[in-house]
């Protein structure tokens, strides 16, 4: 499984939606969903900062302080 299809996973199970990644990411939403869906990727700043996003939003619904 790539790791896309990892933080794809956790954005459905953390109920993420796209605009509020994709304003955390300073992008549009369809660049956001154009790499969910593998047809682009991300400039290595936006790829850090969509799965930091993703991860602090984790620990935050698992109760871990961030």
């Amino acid at each position: 499984m790539e790791i896309r299809e990892k933080y794809r996973i956790l954005r459905f199970k953390k109920k993420i939606r796209f605009k509020e990644l994709a304003k955390y990411m300073g992008c549009s939403v369809s660049q956001v969903s154009n790499f969910e869906n593998a047809h682009s990727g991300l400039s290595y700043d936006k790829l850090v900062k969509y799965m930091q996003f993703i991860d602090e939003h984790n620990k935050e619904m698992d109760g871990e302080v961030v």
